[in-house]
């Protein structure tokens, strides 16, 4: 799970946890190729909205579906800018990557994981 924001990583990753998921986070966008490569996930939430003006979620999307290692259908975007979002949200969703709104609803979140796993 990448996102810039702490305290949704922290929020994340204790819902997740009590649901049995094994989660690694980071706060760093530039993080998300060591992680792709050490962890190899089954699912990837990624914020799309980063601070970095170098490196945002739209690249990193991009370098996620390049990357062998990433498993199909194992990405969801996340952010909070839903008229942002909401433009992207049918080409995402063409490209086989999930699209979740916040704040979102945590048992809907879970469903989506558990579809992608499966």
């Amino acid at each position: 799970m990448v996102d810039d924001d702490r305290m949704t990583l922290l929020l994340l990753e204790a819902f997740l946890n009590s649901k049995g998921a094994e989660v690694v986070t980071s706060d760093f966008p530039e993080d998300v190729d060591d992680l792709i490569r050490q962890v190899q996930p089954d699912v990837l939430l990624l914020d799309l909205l980063s601070p970095s003006a170098d490196l945002d979620g739209l690249v990193i999307l991009g370098k996620l579906r390049a990357n062998p290692l990433t498993p199909p259908q194992a990405v969801h975007v996340m952010s909070a800018n839903h008229v942002w979002l909401s433009g992207l949200a049918p080409r995402l969703r063409e490209m086989g990557v999930g699209v979740i709104f916040k704040p979102f609803d945590l048992d809907h979140l879970w469903q989506m994981i558990e579809e992608a796993v499966e």
